[in-house]
């Protein structure tokens, strides 16, 4: 027989902090108390059981309100004084049960009395997730079913507890005995939790599960958010060239949803066809062929959707263009080497055609390019296919070549017709070793212009592969070698130095187109000319060069004479005319200066009143000019009004006042631009003065012209001499 009695103590102290330390055994006795919140404000609930002899067992609760003495409260809970405490409350509590059971009138006036029979622990029957669930939402309520039915004061927060940083409300549902746990926030994704239901929930006879229960779940990934993107697409955008027969597809970055690939997504613009999908590609197959030379535009609309049913950001576009109509037109044969009816042809040459377009090197072998009765390989190259005998072919004999219709264009296009040629090859060998015939400079030549190309002729025609610097060279000098007709010619890399005797050789390592070669080295020498001027000074101004090529000026510079761009009447110290450091010669008339430049061109400035400077305008040049285009001028010299030149090929020119003959012209008085002085081209020295001028051949006569009052021109006479007049001594 079991009778449930409450008494009432009061306290200040949270029932909570009170009752955490409960259920207890108190340290002198077996019996084990229990203490939890009551529905009634600042109370708590303390429970035993008795047993005795007449009564089973009696199970005495008492709901305590604890004494105004907190501190006496916590020691009485939780020390050795709890034993007499508890004592006392249990007497109070069996003195209610004896007071309300045995009252006079024989009936029961027990408060609250239940059966006390049940000691069985209730148990939790099933979760909610299960344990060990995965992929669990993250917004789910937690809830445990139970055995039996629960003691719902006993079921809170405390006692149905979720870790890893979750917290929530706690309800009992008496009608089902299920206890629900609702987060107070979403869980976290691809988190594992615990929930935990603590010994401290009792069904309605005060029995607690008999140890925590625990089960684990994991809450599902996160969901997928991120718009799917076009990766690739096929043609590219803007590709050219496209085959008109091609497909249209594009990649995505991720899984798609097929059902939503269709062809009212997936369209081209003006096109019908079909659409399918496979991994992550689409296609779309045109229903037939596109048109050559237009321009289309793919669209996958927003309407495509991944396989979380994510669209796209935005419609994706792209264009191509489809290729120009295919070739029709056969290829042709354009030339050939031979050509057709060549004679003398080497024996050991090539034969070539080339072609209207390109071809397909494919289909040029030796079985559609063949010379008769000859055996050899056949190479394609841009649009020429070359067939290479095997050995020499024969001499005096006609050869026939043939190109047949196997061969074809890029657009497999053949010949319309096979296409042949002829040709014969000459005749035995040459054996007979070459020779040089001249060279320029001649052997033991002198004062050579230091501009000069160095040059040779041979006896016949030279294989010019093997004329090069290193069969050809001018000893102690770095050039290029260049070879045409049946002459050789050497290009200083520089100017040659002045008076300096050099030895040029050909070796034996040069051959004519037979093979043959020099019988032995050809050597021959030549020496180059003077240093030209290097200062010259006119009526009342002075121009120098320096080392580096830089031209200087002082002086009168009231005509331009020193060629400062801002007419100072007078430079008294050196100054730099210009930047240039090329200048290699200068000469000086009176008012006017003339220069030459590495590149063999002519420059003046200064007064040119008389056409000194070789130009019709201006009468007065402040600043180096050039004069004309030539660029081999080589030696130049001037007068008071005049000026002579030397060119490479040995010619005399002059130009400016002539009144006095000193330009070998009766007709005018003043010649504006240069002019040949007779037809000789072997002059080599020249020199002016105030009104005439001399020169030297390369025959070492002296020659003489001009203004002779005083016997300068050196004939005997006084006489202005106008023709070139020989000087004898």
């Amino acid at each position: 027989m079991a009778f449930i009695v409450h008494t009432i103590f009061r306290t200040r102290n949270s029932i909570k902090s009170i009752c955490g330390t409960f259920p207890l055994r108190h340290p002198n006795q077996k019996r084990l108390y229990y203490c939890f919140p009551t529905p009634m404000a600042n109370s708590f609930q303390l429970s035993t059981r008795f047993n005795n002899a007449s009564a089973p067992s009696i199970f005495v609760s008492c709901i305590i309100l604890a004494t105004k003495n907190d501190g006496v409260v916590k020691e009485l809970l939780g020390g050795v004084a709890m034993k007499n405490f508890l004592r006392s409350v249990l007497l109070i509590c069996l003195t209610a049960i004896t007071l309300t059971a045995c009252g006079s009138s024989g009936k029961s006036k027990t408060t609250n009395t239940s059966d006390a029979t049940d000691t069985t622990a209730p148990t939790v029957s099933s979760t909610n997730p299960a344990n060990n669930a995965i992929a669990v939402a993250i917004n789910p309520a937690i809830t445990a079913t139970f055995s039996e039915s629960m003691d719902a004061s006993t079921i809170t927060a405390a006692t149905f507890t979720l870790d890893n940083g979750a917290s929530g409300t706690v309800t009992y549902d008496p009608a089902n005995m299920i206890a629900t746990l609702t987060p107070a926030n979403s869980l976290a994704y691809s988190a594992t939790f615990t929930a935990t239901i603590t010994t401290g929930v009792m069904d309605l006879s005060g029995n607690a599960v008999a140890d925590n229960y625990t089960w684990t779940f994991t809450t599902g990934t996160a969901p997928d958010t991120t718009p799917p993107l076009v990766s690739s697409t096929s043609p590219a955008n803007n590709a050219a060239d496209v085959a008109v027969n091609t497909s249209i597809s594009a990649s995505f970055s991720e899984t798609m949803d097929a059902g939503t690939i269709t062809t009212a997504t997936f369209t081209i613009t003006g096109v019908t066809g079909t659409v399918a999908y496979t991994g992550t590609t689409a296609t779309f197959t045109p229903t037939g062929n596109l048109a050559y030379s237009t321009t289309y535009t793919a669209t996958i609309t927003t309407g495509v959707e991944d396989l979380a049913g994510n669209t796209m950001a935005g419609n994706y576009t792209w264009t191509f263009t489809t290729g120009v109509a295919p070739d029709t037109t056969p290829p042709l044969v354009s030339s050939t080497s031979p050509a057709d009816d060549a004679a003398d042809v080497a024996v050991n040459t090539s034969i070539s055609a080339s072609f209207s377009e390109t071809m397909d090197a494919a289909t040029i072998t030796t079985a559609t390019f063949t010379i008769a009765g000859v055996t050899g390989t056949v190479a394609y190259t841009g649009t020429i296919a070359t067939f290479t005998p095997s050995v020499s072919l024969a001499y005096s004999t006609e050869y026939t070549a043939t190109i047949t219709t196997g061969v074809k264009d890029l657009s497999g296009n053949a010949m319309a017709g096979s296409y042949t040629w002829t040709f014969t090859t000459g005749t035995a060998p040459d054996t007979t070793p070459p020779l040089v015939s001249s060279t320029s400079p001649a052997n033991n030549a002198t004062d050579v212009a230091v501009n000069t190309a160095i040059s040779a002729a041979f006896s016949e025609t030279m294989d010019a592969a093997t004329i090069t610097t290193a069969t050809f060279t001018i000893a102690g000098v770095i050039g290029t070698v260049a070879y045409t007709g049946t002459t050789a010619a050497f290009t200083p890399t520089g100017n040659l130095a002045h008076s300096t005797t050099y030895t040029a050789t050909i070796t034996t390592e040069v051959k004519d187109l037979a093979g043959n070669a020099l019988a032995d080295n050809y050597i021959w020498t030549f020496t180059t000319d003077s240093p030209p001027n290097k200062i010259a000074a006119g009526g009342a101004h002075t121009i120098a060069l320096k080392l580096d090529g830089t031209l200087w000026a002082w002086g009168l510079n009231t005509t331009g004479q020193i060629g400062d761009p801002i007419p100072t009447i007078i430079q008294k110290t050196p100054m730099q005319i210009g930047t240039d450091a090329n200048w290699t010669t200068i000469a000086t008339g009176f008012s006017h200066t003339i220069a030459l430049k590495s590149d063999g061109t002519l420059w003046a400035w200064g007064n040119n009143s008389s056409g000194q400077l070789g130009t019709p305008i201006p009468p007065i040049q402040y600043t180096p000019m050039l004069i004309g285009t030539d660029a081999d001028w080589t030696t130049i010299t001037a007068g008071f009004l005049h000026t002579v030149a030397l060119k490479s090929d040995g010619t005399l020119w002059a130009w400016g006042f002539i009144g006095w003959g000193q330009i070998e012209d009766a007709i005018h008085t003043i010649q504006k631009t240069p002019i040949q002085i007779g037809t000789d081209a072997n002059w080599t020295t020249i020199v002016a003065g105030f009104s005439h001028a001399m020169g030297i051949k390369s025959d070492e006569t002296l020659w003489a012209w001009g203004f002779n009052a005083s016997g300068q021109l050196g004939d005997g006479t006084t006489t202005v001499r106008y023709p070139l007049t020989l000087i004898g001594f």
